[in-house]
């Protein structure tokens, strides 16, 4: 992430951009509250912008990139967290839930393992064993070349009938494999400020871009997905030249979304 350090920089905040954060702050969190992702990620968007080096605003944007089904620039959101406060608790949590979540395991792990290392209170701990112990029991049925399936009493119950059914199944051609169903991706902006909604309506006009073809997004690993420093890049919105990794244009401040 070094190309992207300027934006962490420490500096003391002046009295009215205190006040700004603070209100942006409320705002936000208002938002995500309310599930309204887009509010809330203008926002944090804002905050960022404001104060680089506080690590609860890159959390919070990670927050709503992942819930805007955006991963690449929710874990970019979560790591310029961890560049701001390398031992920030709630960045690592973070991480650790989107990496499982991306069923990144390994890199998962390794973030819960540090958590812990770090954490004092005993029920976030105990929450923390409970979760590693998941991440472990998943990496060992990947290793084994099993996978866990939970089901419900119900669930079994139709795998039976499906098992009792006498008829042959459907066999296709050689050659050929069941096309699987694509999955329609929307949001909901309605209730984002005017202003900051048409600039969304640019920005999001592909709603289920989330920066990744379906095969990377089923194959997400983020240890490897950001490795795109020395890649260049252009804003958007002024075509200004930009590090791969940048959050948001240096010049006219809007977000950056990695390119398919």
């Amino acid at each position: 992430m070094s190309n992207a350090s300027g934006v962490i920089a420490r500096r003391e905040l002046k009295a009215e951009e205190q006040a700004a954060k603070e209100r942006l702050e409320e705002k936000g969190n208002e938002a995500l509250d309310n599930e309204d992702y887009k509010l809330a990620l203008e926002c944090f968007h804002k905050i960022t912008i404001l104060d680089g080096a506080d690590p609860n605003g890159w959390n919070m944007l990670g927050v709503c990139f992942s819930n805007l089904e955006f991963a690449k620039e929710a874990w970019r959101s979560y790591m310029l967290a961890l560049a701001a406060d390398p031992e920030n608790l709630d960045a690592l949590w973070y991480a650790a839930e989107f990496l499982t979540s991306m069923e990144d395991f390994e890199l998962a792990r390794l973030m819960l393992s540090r958590y812990m290392e770090l954490e004092s209170d005993e029920e976030r701990l105990d929450e923390a064993r409970e979760e590693l112990d998941e991440v472990n029991r998943q990496l060992g049925d990947r290793r084994s070349g099993t996978k866990t399936i939970n089901t419900t009493d119900d669930d079994i119950d139709d795998i039976q009938l499906e098992m009792d059914d006498d008829s042959d199944p459907e066999e296709l051609p050689e050659g050929f494999e069941m096309d699987e169903d694509e999955v329609e991706l929307s949001m909901d902006f309605s209730s984002a400020d005017d202003d900051f909604e048409d600039e969304a309506e640019e920005e999001f006009a592909d709603d289920d871009n989330t920066g990744m073809s379906d095969e990377e997004e089923e194959t997400f690993v983020a240890s490897v997905t950001l490795q795109l420093t020395g890649v260049a890049m252009s804003c958007s919105n002024c075509g200004t030249a930009l590090p791969a990794d940048a959050p948001y244009c240096f010049s006219c401040k809007s977000i950056c979304f990695y390119e398919d």
